[in-house]
């Protein structure tokens, strides 16, 4: 048998339709922000050592650094990781599709699940595109807003 469900029956209490969706918003957080932090330290590092020292020198306490010296050092790439998991967001399947079967009563249907029901299990083809297709201009939105905000900060 199963090792699993012997533990935890057919059904495990964490994917019922009321903690499915943090179940899986979980998981999406300890899988991903190990390559945000990683982006996010690589930036950190990248701002030169006297820009901090001579804040330092100024009297600039920790928060007046963070906020006047590596937040605007960093926003760019802060932006670019903002959009890597806006993207990513739009796009989560295999968790939700392996651990729930996009089931849950409609608690962790994302809009790939739905496309991809739409398209393979009610053949709605037209549906499917018209989500994907509002997928792509908003991805697209949010990019020039992004890329907007970041152009305005230099």
């Amino acid at each position: 048998p199963n090792t699993w469900t012997l533990w935890f029956g057919d059904s495990p209490a964490f994917l019922n339709p009321g903690t499915a969706f943090w179940t899986l918003a979980t998981i999406e957080v300890l899988q991903w922000s190990p390559f945000a932090l990683l982006i996010l330290y690589s930036a950190y590092a990248a701002i030169p050592g006297e820009v901090r020292e001579a804040a330092a020198l100024d009297g600039a306490g920790p928060l007046r650094r963070l906020a006047s010296i590596d937040l605007p050092w960093m926003a760019p790439t802060i932006a670019i990781v903002f959009f890597f998991r806006f993207i990513d967001s739009f796009r989560v399947f295999d968790n939700v599709y392996v651990l729930t079967g996009s089931g849950a009563g409609g608690s962790t249907t994302t809009i790939s699940i739905f496309i991809y029901e739409a398209f393979f299990r009610h053949n709605d083809i037209g549906v499917a595109v018209a989500a994907s297709l509002l997928l792509l201009v908003l991805s697209f939105a949010v990019l020039t807003a992004l890329m907007r905000l970041a152009g305005a900060r230099r």
